[in-house]
Formats: structure tokens, sequence, C-alpha cells
């Protein structure tokens, strides 16, 4: 089938509790406002629970959905559901100024586990990654107390002279002079990321395994120095970024 469940712009204050929904493009699919979604299991499918209105998501269990939760142009609270064997855990794409609420999720063996896209004013709290961590292509969101790979997920915003010496993943948005030294992350999608960040040093840490070791996106005057750079998709990739020294590294066995 196509959905799931649908509930449409004109319900509103629906409970989706206990349900279990198999090999839907859309399990559970929500364009009206203020229902609670509970409890289901969402196996299979295209997009386990398509978010297009206000409600919340708790304690859901989505497997082997190419999208786990999808947010779009919305406002949510996601809390404690368990997201597994996924492309993408959760994904939030065009929602600026809802404040969407991620909170204490489980999201296990995914390419990406949380992809924020084109989205701000998302706080991001609490949640525990294994596998694919977290791609950010947007700024003025709160992340804290994550962890990937039973590491701390690191990602700072708008911070300068920072020093990072253990991490599951780096993620710099808008970052000066931030130094990442001594660092070794292994298995995710993006072992340290930069976004729009200058001046920042990379030096004596080890990222392999990963989709992208080390990714600079719009990223201008920073040093890649003395890292292994191993058994990457792609080792060292630079987007949009200039005036930036990569040296003395070892790149070994990356797909590029």
């Amino acid at each position: 089938g196509s959905e799931g469940i649908f509930i449409h712009s004109s319900s509103s204050n629906n409970s989706v509790v206990g349900n279990e929904l198999e090999r839907n493009v859309y399990g559970i699919f929500l364009s009206s406002p203020n229902n609670k979604v509970t409890g289901n299991i969402v196996t299979n499918g295209k997009y386990g629970i398509y978010l297009y209105s206000e409600s919340v998501i708790s304690r859901n269990t989505l497997k082997g959905n190419d999208y786990g939760v999808v947010i779009e142009n919305s406002s949510a609270e996601v809390v404690e559901n368990t997201i597994e064997d996924g492309k993408c855990g959760i994904h939030v794409y065009g929602s600026s100024s809802q404040n969407n609420r991620i909170l204490g999720n489980r999201i296990k063996s995914n390419e990406d586990g949380i992809y924020i896209e084109f989205s701000s004013n998302n706080s991001i709290i609490g949640n525990t990654l294994i596998g694919g961590g977290l791609y950010v292509y947007a700024k003025d969101n709160l992340v804290k107390d994550n962890t990937l790979n039973e590491k701390p997920l690191v990602y700072l915003e708008n911070a300068r002279d920072v020093e990072i010496s253990d991490a599951g993943q780096v993620i710099l948005v808008h970052c000066e002079k931030i130094k990442v030294e001594g660092v070794r992350i292994l298995n995710t999608n993006i072992g340290i990321g930069l976004l729009g960040s200058k001046g920042c040093f990379i030096s004596k840490s080890e990222v392999r395994g990963n989709r992208y070791g080390i990714h600079l996106l719009v990223s201008s005057e920073n040093s890649i120095v003395e890292n292994l750079v191993a058994d990457n998709k792609y080792g060292i990739f630079l987007d949009g970024s200039s005036n930036n020294s990569i040296v003395r590294n070892r790149v070994v066995n990356n797909g590029e």
C-alpha cells in the first residue's frame, strides 16, 4: 500500500497508539496538528513516520525504513524512539523557527543518524547514536549531550578557541580557531565536518571507515596536518572551500 495510516489536515488531536505497520511507502503520514503517535512498530517501508504538522512522536520502534522520521516544515517532539537499519534515522527539512525537539532517541545502524537541512532552532539533546551520526546543513541549532559510538558527539556552533581531544564525531558550524587533535573517529557518516568555519586546525587524528573522513563545506583557512585518513569512501573532501592547507597526512585506501 501507499500510506499505512494517513491523517489529513482537516483532522486534529488524534492518538495513534500500538499499531504494527509493515512495507508501506508511508507508515504514518500526518498533515494535521496535535497528534500523539506512541508505541507503534513501523518496519521495512520508505518513510516510517512523515510529519507535515505539529505532533508528538514518542517510544515508537522504526526499523528497516529508508527514512525513520521525516519532519518537513513543521514542529514536532520526537522523544525516546528506537530507529534502526535505514538510510536516515531522522531527517529535518525546511523547518526553521519551528522549534523541533529531538530528545533521547536511540538511533542505530543508519547511513545518516540525524540529518538537519535548511532548518534552524532545533534542539537535539541526549540522543544515543551508533553508526551514522549527525549531518548538518544549517545553523542556529542546539545540539548537546549526544553520544556517537559510545563517545561524545562534539557539535560546536559560533565557537572560538576550543580544543577537542575526544569525540565519536566532530561537527563545527561557523566556528573559528578550533583545535582538533588526537581524536580517533571510526565508522560513521562524517568523521570531522566543518561548515562555514575558518582557521581551524585538525591534526594527529585518525579517521577511519567513515563515509567522509574529513569534510569541509564553505570553510576557509583551515589546516589539516599529520592525520591518518584510511578506509573511508571519501578521505578528505572539500566543497566550496578555499585557502586550506592539507599537509603531511597519511591517506590510505579510501574510495576517493
